[in-house]
């Protein structure tokens, strides 16, 4: 058990009358910015060792937006006893709204935290940890939406480097200004983590700290959890906040299943959803709380613990037959005092029987389902796309496999699937926790993500056909439509000029499958209003969006009509496979180069230039033989035009990809009669 101190102390009374009145003094205050020392957000870095991931923290902060006076930074040091500390201060030293606390060692973020919590002056608090980074101007607009709606917390969309998913909500999710008035709930706060805006005062009212301690786990729950139910929660989607940049470093990675602790935490955890969301008001909160920790903590923590040498998966600590059977029974224990019916209910189909195998202290059956549900696999593939009213559509077929039919496979029941994991299972399970008509639970989700910020944006999918059983007996494959709008599907903005990748995440039974998305199609260019967009295969055959011409180049991709295409000092060709979609004209640069510029001026050693000094070499040949080219559009659809003065002769066509030189699979050839000819190679 957590010490009684450290735990949070609340009164009964909800957002009282009393704060609301000093809230709307404080918002009015906020938005006139009268007061001159008035400090809009304090930002809280509780620090330790931090290597040079501290640069990013750094950067971070000299881009914030926020008006002068109105940010105030707090670097809280947990005695690193390294060169930490003296990097802060030098930070500091040219920056009057930054601090350095130094504190001896705690072994935990949550002191440092705390303490800054008691001298911060902001009127908001955001937690950063000491190795990421905030988005440029986010942090203002998060600000002002929280003024401008008097919210008390605000849980905002937020990246992660190694997770394409991370904190994304679907679709459909869009800004909320209060969770609980739109029947979201405590969901809308997930993920638990503390790169939110929280309202100084919440905290002060009702003495919201962090758990402290040597080793705390989900010490963020015991924020956020309090702050949902005295506060006011907004949900901010329109735009990214936070990036957090994952590393093996981070402290709760030394926390897994065979550890005594991890179950000790655990139980903590659910004493303290109970207390905190005790009462009526808040029994559907408490019970996907509850339900979210019992499901992929106590059940799906432990079933991959089990079954991680089967995997190979040497990121998850092996574990002795001891330790096994103590994770296993303790993992029981709290599903026999949580798993209720209404709890378990929330679970997704595949962790309901597991859990009561579990709950039956069967774990060499435990395993063996855990295996059957691992061996199920999800690809996505691209079978058809194209561009309509200057949207990207792309046609993909979902299709699961069971890649281990001797341990589960699917049975014909009428016009339902069933999955059938053997006569044992059926026996053991009681009806409502078995897996049953299990095909209606398949969904696909479709998102772009920037290769470059590490930004994901969720895409409207619409299904085309239902799941059906392959004629083998072990798949099954449905369609679905994802559209991409490059105008509006980065928060109601267009997606920024980048490469964009195409991601799939497969949901069933509980089972989340997340990769890339096939294609080996041929690209599908477009002219977009400003600009060139093109659909393609990248390396390693999975779908892309050149937003940018960094990879992919509308003029190459829209292919030029072969053959003749008039005087060179005034040449004209069809691009036959570009979508126009905009009627304004592109600049795009080409540049013709002979095979013997190219030669021309290397040292016999060729392979001795480095390629720097042959970047530079092409780009002035390039800047020499520019073509003057550019797209434009009549009733026909689109056109490569340009003019050059080249003499006769054949030469090698090359494309300005975002300021580097390739070239290109077209040759252009100009004959004695000066007429230019476009061929492909």
């Amino acid at each position: 058990m957590l010490p009684d101190q450290c735990s949070p102390r609340y009164d009964d009374a909800h957002h009282p009358s009393a704060t609301d009145g000093v809230n709307r003094h404080l918002v009015e205050e906020s938005l006139s910015h009268q007061c001159d020392d008035h400090v809009a957000v304090t930002v809280i870095v509780p620090t330790f060792r931090s290597g040079p991931g501290i640069q990013r923290v750094f950067d971070s902060i000299d881009e914030v937006s926020l008006p002068p006076g109105q940010l105030e930074v707090i670097f809280a040091d947990d005695g690193s006893g390294d060169d930490t500390v003296e990097r802060l201060h030098e930070f500091a030293r040219s920056r009057p709204h930054v601090r350095v606390v130094e504190l001896e060692n705690s072994g935990w973020p949550s002191r440092p935290r705390n303490v800054a919590i008691e001298q911060a002056r902001g009127e908001y608090l955001l937690f950063m940890d000491h190795d990421d980074s905030l988005y440029p101007d986010a942090l203002r607009r998060a600000y002002e939406f929280a003024v401008e709606h008097d919210i008390d917390v605000v849980s905002p969309k937020e990246s992660k480097t190694n997770d394409v998913w991370w904190a994304t909500h679907g679709e459909e999710s869009e800004t909320v200004p209060d969770i609980r008035a739109a029947g979201i709930g405590i969901n809308g706060m997930m993920p638990m983590v503390p790169h939110k805006l929280y309202r100084r005062q919440l905290f002060l009212d009702h003495d919201i700290r962090f758990p402290e301690g040597g080793r705390v786990l989900w010490e963020d729950w015991y924020v956020n959890i309090p702050s949902y139910r005295y506060g006011r929660v907004a949900m901010l989607e329109d735009f990214p906040l936070y990036l957090w940049h994952a590393s093996t470093g981070n402290t709760s990675h030394t926390f897994d299943p065979s550890r005594e602790e991890f179950w000790d935490r655990l139980g903590n955890l659910f004493e303290h959803i109970e207390t905190t969301l005790a009462g009526k008001e808040y029994a559907d909160d408490r019970l996907n709380m509850i339900a979210n920790n019992l499901c992929f903590r106590a059940v799906h923590r432990l079933a991959r613990q089990l079954t991680a040498p089967e995997r190979g998966d040497a990121s998850i600590a092996q574990q002795d037959a001891a330790a096994e059977q103590m994770a296993f029974a303790r993992s029981a224990q709290l599903i026999r005092r949580y798993g209720r019916r209404r709890v378990v209910s929330r679970f997704p189909r595949g962790y309901r029987a597991l859990a009561w195998v579990i709950r039956c202290g069967r774990l060499d059956r435990a395993r063996s389902l855990q295996l059957a549900l691992e061996s199920i696999t999800a690809s996505v593939t691209v079978v058809d796309a194209g561009w309509s009213d200057g949207k990207l559509w792309i046609d993909v077929e979902t299709r699961w496999s069971l890649t281990d039919t001797d341990r589960v496979s699917l049975v014909p029941r009428g016009r339902r699937l069933r999955l059938d994991f053997g006569p044992e299972l059926d026996r053991l399970v009681p009806r409502q926790w078995r897996i049953s008509d299990p095909v209606a639970e398949m969904r696909t989700s479709i998102a772009v993500r920037s290769r470059s910020s590490h930004v994901t944006w969720v895409v409207p999918v619409e299904p085309l056909t239902e799941p059906a059983l392959e004629s083998n007996g072990h798949e099954v494959t449905f369609r679905s439509r994802a559209v991409v709008d490059c105008a509006t599907d980065a928060g109601g903005e267009p997606l920024s000029e980048e490469v964009w990748d195409l991601r799939m995440r497969c949901s069933w039974l509980g089972l989340d499958r997340r990769d890339g998305v096939l294609f080996r199609g041929e690209p599908r260019p477009a002219l977009l209003p400003g600009r060139g967009a093109v659909a393609y295969a990248n390396d390693a055959k999975r779908f892309s969006l050149d937003l940018s011409g960094a990879k992919r180049t509308v003029t190459i991709d829209g292919r030029p009509q072969e053959g003749p295409s008039g005087p060179v000092e005034s040449f004209r060709t069809r691009l036959t496979s570009l979508a126009v979609h905009a009627d304004q004209s592109l600049h795009a640069p080409l540049a013709a180069l002979t095979v013997d510029s190219l030669t021309a001026g290397q040292s016999d050693a060729a392979e001795e230039e480095t390629p720097e000094a042959r970047h530079e070499r092409i780009r002035q040949l390039a800047n020499a033989g520019l073509l003057s080219t550019q797209i434009t559009v009549d009733e026909d659809g689109g056109w490569l035009t340009g003019s050059a003065r080249l003499v006769p002769g054949e030469y090698t066509v090359w494309a300005d990809r975002a300021g580097t030189w390739k070239q290109t699979r077209y040759a252009l050839t100009v004959d004695e009669d000066h007429i230019a000819h476009f061929v492909r190679r």
